[in-house]
């Protein structure tokens, strides 16, 4: 329902969309620690197809998969992780990423999003990745991760999406653009900005682990 309503205000064409935030206040834990991570998804190449969803993997990093019985729940469906998306509007889209998490050592993996725009469904894949270790009573900053869509200038570089469905990912730009990646510490800047949501979290209680790209 909520990517359906975000559609119709896209076709409508507001200048600006600021969806309410849904992020929760984040409780801290001695025996818990948590994540933040910030992605600004920017369609330069096709504006008017903005990400309207973003979804990551986060797996403790000795998971090893296993075939699940017909009829039981597929274990790995619990690392699969919505951003939270903040803000929308012609340029970009601001995607967050804040939770809590177990103590332990986690890989971030397969970050992939769509743009809904009716009857325009694409779909894209932000490539970054990394190791992250959590521990109890901290934030691990994973970092600003500033993702830009530009059309590809050769055959040399990736595609921002798949293929298929052919016409949707071509009008969208993803099959025909690639991704220009920054991924910068702006920890301050993102703690002051989630002031709200963070609490009494300080600097001094937060470990940087910036996600890297990936080839």
């Amino acid at each position: 329902m909520r990517r359906v309503m975000i559609a119709m205000l896209l076709l409508a064409g507001c200048a600006q969309i600021t969806p309410p935030s849904q992020l929760s206040q984040l409780e801290m834990s001695k025996n818990a620690g948590s994540v933040l991570l910030v992605v600004q998804v920017a369609n330069a190449f096709k504006p008017e197809h903005q990400a309207t969803s973003l979804d990551v993997t986060i797996k403790p990093s000795d998971y090893r998969p296993r075939i699940v019985p017909a009829g039981e729940p597929d274990p790995a469906a619990a690392f699969q992780h919505t951003l939270n998306l903040v803000k929308l509007d012609e340029k970009s889209s601001t995607f967050v990423l804040l939770m809590p998490l177990a103590p332990g050592n986690y890989v971030l993996q397969n970050m992939n999003g769509s743009s809904v725009r009716f009857p325009i469904m694409g779909n894209f894949q932000v490539p970054v990745g990394g190791a992250i270790t959590v521990r109890a009573g901290r934030l691990v900053y994973l970092g600003r991760v500033e993702a830009v869509i530009r059309e590809r200038k050769s055959d040399q570089e990736p595609r921002a999406g798949s293929l298929l469905p052919l016409i949707d990912q071509r009008v969208a730009g993803f099959s025909t653009g690639t991704f220009d990646l920054v991924v910068k510490d702006a920890s301050a800047e993102d703690l002051a900005s989630l002031e709200t949501q963070l609490g009494k979290v300080t600097l001094d209680q937060v470990d940087i682990a910036l996600v890297t790209a990936q080839k």
